[in-house]
């Protein structure tokens, strides 16, 4: 008896620990079985909330609500539906702008219903890309319940941007976003509290588990449109097509047409302007940014971008609000139309009340970024005419409060003063980077020209949808007098043994004209001073030979008349490779996903923010890409090794025993799925043994450097398939521990990112012309919706022209052009894009697609140059607005160090602004200049017969004239369009033009 009482009271024991035990895992009542939500879904209707729910068994479950938690007004019992054991719950009969209270299953929460269709105020949340990192998303949550917490209108809903879990699958779902309420109480709340209304993004996926959660009334894929107060929000699917014609872009057009509420907002995943790391979406500035323009949007919302950018594009707020909890992006301020930019996690809250909006975004320690009013830009104004004064004509860069204050006046259709005060007034200028405008139309200096320069600025005002410009006036920016630009050359590139090299020096004044530099004071520099000496006369010894070869920058600080200007940097490889004809090449990681980290069971890390050589957990492998590498085919590789930088000092873990593979192909790829084990390693390895334990946090020294890995490299680069821009992969396995930065890891840090490094000398014999490698899609910047067409009768001349020799001696042959979008109305530029393509000058924007109609970057234009004439440069400096992983970092870099570009000013270059057209004739002529590969001339009197000539800035004047005079530029209906920005189609003619003329000379 006693015995089979001690069973019963054990019996009973583990009864009340099982139950407890699955209390523990679902995180609620004894009796509920609810393992997902309860959570709210607002569907458009301002007397209904949709409660959903998921359980683990399939039995009904009772929903009670209230105006209080009485829940006096109504019980139901929800059976499921689906093979899940979901449970969906619409209470209706509701009261507008009213609280209620509900209950499911022990599960309470709470709702606000919509406002009355009449409201003329409301306020709402926002965030995006929540997925991955849910101990983040759950600080936003509380920021979010806080700000309820502090004013209850704003428990209204929350837009969310989309990638709201990692990818569409059930597993990532519960472990990112229905998480555990005794993990995540703020979200888990939030959830219960606010409906979360959700644009899909593209780790949605196909977005069937989103879908089944998120059951909104899409109109077709995922994109729908719901009325909220005076606010109108519409969300656009980007990953169904939204182009002209397509079933999203004419929805769209007739949502917001037909529309009668005060306030439209458009929401959507990807930026049309954002601020990296993404590249900007040119398909919404091409087809969905005039629909905006159109009906008065005065706010688009996104995400995709991890962080905080706002941009303004004719008088729209670009807003990517992406701090929900994803790993963090660094921000790039200097890209197109970018007003602010923030790297953080954050809440953005909108608060509308008649025709204003204020916007603030907050980050998660309670600090704002920024707050922002947008006026609804539908105020009707009858302006016929905007008129712009200035109190004075000149900016002075030597006086640091120098302004200029702008006036605007206005009349109407009967010729009466319209008042402005509640207008909104946007100010613009064509100097963006050396201006900026309050908004109270103060203009100050942004940063200092090199050269006196003129800029023209200009205001906008929306008169319902209708778009107003002012005249334009003209700002002088004044420099002192006097020393302005130095410029540093070396009359060697390499030192070894008791080699020297003399630096020259020239100098230019803030006009642009030459300056004698006999009495100027000269202090040079150096990056190694325990490695090169330099004399006061330029002249540069080895002081201490370096064990390895390595590259020393050198500046010059030039002094005259009480005037001092840093010079640019030069390069000089020293060490005992350093002959003659090397070359040195630093290459970081420039993705986030070319480091990746795998663990011995097959699990990937790819954004982490270090890497642990090779043990964590497992002993890993770990794949590192180097991307778009300038090593010639056939090049002699002298030395090569990896640069780490330290992350965590005290994680030295020993013995340390790592072998280095080179991935075996031509050329490195991205893998979907991504994967580091199922790559093919060479059969040679450089064996990594007993590395000095790293102490020191961010230290990148030779103890942080592989042994050299020459060997692996040029057996990639033997490869039949080798292509100067191919990428090359590392592959890293062994046991022992050494933590470096990770691309993630490092941010904006650049110099912190593992670089490799690679002396090379060119070979004997290199075949012309092909670069190879693989360019980045054009994107960023403004593309107009009547970008294309056809271009004058006269800009091609391809029936005229001589297509190259095809090099076996025959008849000339324009080889097959790969892309599918060249129709008739690019009959002109065909051969040149086939001829160019075929020769890897220029890319496509995908394999089969060109974009002929699309304007160009700077960057991209600069990219094609230094391919098709074959540059080469040292690169160990770069413009301030080139970060080092950037695509086009390295032909930047080339044009920079053989002085072809200068940039705007500041050491800028403004990479991703379209390019004009005179810009293009100027980097041409200069690249002739600098290169001697043609000799160009040409007066002014050649440009007579172009009517616009008097358009053509003074510095372009001589290279128009060059081009013309070559017949490289042509112009159409006797005009150049030196202002223009030049489209796909129309550079690739003007580069085949300077391509025949430098194959007929031989300089190609």
């Amino acid at each position: 008896m006693k015995l089979k009482a001690k069973w019963k009271s054990l019996t009973l024991v583990l009864f009340v620990a099982t139950v407890l035990f699955t209390i523990g895992i679902y995180n609620v009542s004894a009796e509920s079985t609810i393992i997902k939500g309860p959570y709210l879904l607002y569907a458009g209707s301002n007397s209904s909330m949709s409660v959903l729910w998921q359980t683990s068994d399939s039995q009904p479950n009772t929903i009670k609500w209230g105006k209080d938690t009485t829940y006096a007004l109504g019980e139901q019992s929800v059976a499921t539906y689906g093979e899940d054991n979901q449970h969906k719950f619409d209470i209706t009969g509701l009261e507008p702008a009213t609280k209620y209270y509900y209950e499911v299953d022990g599960q309470a929460g709470s709702f606000v219903t919509a406002p009355a269709d009449d409201a003329t105020s409301v306020k709402f949340l926002s965030y995006g890309d929540s997925r991955t990192q849910p101990d983040y998303q759950e600080k936003v949550a509380d920021l979010a319940r806080k700000a309820y917490a502090a004013d209850p209108s704003y428990q209204t809903i929350l837009l969310n941007s989309g990638d709201i879990a990692s990818s569409d699958s059930e597993s990532n779902w519960t472990a990112q976003y229905f998480v555990p309420e005794s993990a995540y109480p703020q979200l888990h709340a939030l959830q219960t509290e606010v409906p979360m209304m959700g644009a899909r993004g593209n780790h949605e996926g196909v977005g069937s588990v989103y879908e089944k959660y998120f059951p909104y009334p899409y109109v077709n894929d995922f994109y729908w449109s719901f009325d909220y107060g005076p606010v109108h929000i519409s969300v656009l699917d980007e990953y169904a097509d939204f182009k002209p014609d397509s079933p999203q872009y004419n929805w769209l057009i007739n949502d917001l047409a037909t529309t009668t509420k005060p306030w439209k907002i458009v929401m959507g995943h990807q930026p049309a302007w954002g601020a990296g790391t993404h590249e900007n979406n040119t398909d919404l500035q091409k087809y969905i940014h005039p629909i905006l323009k159109q009906f008065g949007v005065p706010l688009y919302l996104n995400g995709h971008n991890h962080n905080y950018a706002r941009a303004e594009v004719d008088g729209i707020e670009y807003l990517t609000s992406g701090g929900g909890g994803a790993p963090s992006y660094d921000v790039d301020p200097t890209w197109p139309n970018i007003v602010k930019a923030d790297k953080s996690y954050f809440l953005t809250e909108f608060d509308v009340n008649g025709d204003t909006m204020n916007v603030t975004s907050r980050r998660i320690d309670g600090t704002d970024i920024e707050t922002i009013t947008v006026h609804n830009t539908q105020v009707q104004l009858d302006i016929s005419k905007l008129t712009m004064t200035a109190d004075k004509d000149t900016l002075e860069t030597a006086v640091p409060d120098s302004n200029v204050k702008l006036d605007l006046a206005a009349v109407d259709s009967k010729d009466a003063n319209v008042d402005l005060s509640k207008a909104l007034v946007k100010y613009y200028t064509d100097k963006p980077d050396y201006l900026s405008i309050a908004a109270d139309g103060t203009v100050t200096l942004k940063n200092k020209p090199v050269f006196n320069e003129s800029a023209q600025v200009w205001a906008e005002i929306y008169d319902g949808s209708k778009l107003v410009t002012s005249n334009k006036v003209t700002i002088k920016i004044q420099n002192p007098n006097g020393l302005a630009e130095a410029k540093l050359t070396s009359d060697r590139g390499s030192l070894s043994g008791d080699a020297t090299a003399k630096l020259s020096l020239t100098a230019k004044d803030n006009l642009g004209a030459a300056m004698d530099l006999s009495s100027a004071q000269v202090t040079y520099t150096t990056s190694l001073e325990d490695i090169v000496s330099i004399s006061a006369d330029g002249t540069v010894t080895v002081k201490n030979q370096p064990s390895r070869t390595t590259a020393v920058t050198i500046q010059a600080a030039v002094t005259v008349d009480g005037i001092t200007v840093d010079s640019d940097k030069v390069s000089i490889i020293v060490g005992p490779s350093a002959d003659e004809d090397a070359h040195v090449l630093v290459a970081p990681i420039k993705g986030q996903y070319d480091d990746t980290e795998e663990g011995a069971d097959g699990t990937l890390d790819l954004e982490s923010s270090d890497l642990e050589i090779v043990t964590e957990d497992s002993n890993q492998q770990i794949l590192l890409r180097f991307a778009e590498l300038a090593i010639p085919k056939g090049a002699k590789i002298l030395d090569a090794y990896i640069q780490f930088s330290v992350d965590e000092p005290d994680k030295n873990v020993d013995p340390f025993d790592v072998n280095i593979y080179a991935e075996d192909v031509a050329n490195s790829q991205l893998q979907d799925p991504p994967n580091v084990s199922s790559r093919i390693k060479t059969k040679d390895l450089v064996n990594w043994k007993d590395a000095p334990k790293w102490e020191v946090e961010h230290e990148a020294g030779p103890a942080q450097q592989t042994p050299n890995v020459a060997s692996l490299v040029q057996e990639i680069v033997n490869k039949d398939g080798w292509n100067e821009g191919n990428t090359l992969g590392f592959i890293l396995t062994g046991q022992g521990t050494r933590t470096a930065e990770s691309f993630e890891g490092a941010g904006a840090n650049a110099d912190q990112i593992p670089q490799l490094h690679v002396i090379y000398a060119d070979a004997d014999t290199t075949p012309p012309g092909n670069g190879g490698g693989t360019t980045p899609p054009n994107n960023g910047g403004t593309t107009p919706p009547n970008n294309g067409g056809t271009p004058p009768p006269n800009n091609g001349d391809n029936g005229n022209t001589t297509p190259p020799d095809n090099g076996n001696g025959g008849t000339p042959v324009i080889p097959a052009n790969p892309f599918k979008d060249i129709d008739s109305h690019y009959d002109w530029a065909k051969d040149a894009i086939a001829v160019l393509a075929d020769k890897g000058i220029i890319n496509g924007t995908t394999a089969t697609t060109f974009e002929p109609g699309k304007q160009i970057t700077r960057a991209d234009f600069m990219e094609m140059l230094v391919r098709m004439l074959n540059l080469k440069a040292d690169v160990t400096s770069n413009f301030s607005d080139v970060k080092a992983n950037d695509y086009y970092y390295q032909a930047l870099g080339i044009v920079k160090a053989l002085g072809i570009a200068n940039g705007t000013g500041d050491n800028k270059f403004n990479p991703r602004e379209f390019i004009s057209r005179q810009d293009m004739m100027v980097l041409m002529s200069r690249a002739m200049d600098v290169t001697g590969k043609l000799d160009l001339s040409g007066a002014p009197e050649e440009l007579n017969g172009f009517k616009d000539k008097a358009k053509i800035a003074p510095y372009a004047v001589e290279a128009a004239a060059q081009m013309v005079k070559a017949g490289i530029v042509q112009g159409s209906d006797s005009a150049l369009n030196p202002t223009g920005q030049a489209t796909r189609a129309e550079t690739a003619q003007m580069i085949y033009h300077l391509y025949q003329l430098l194959q007929q000379n031989g300089s190609l």
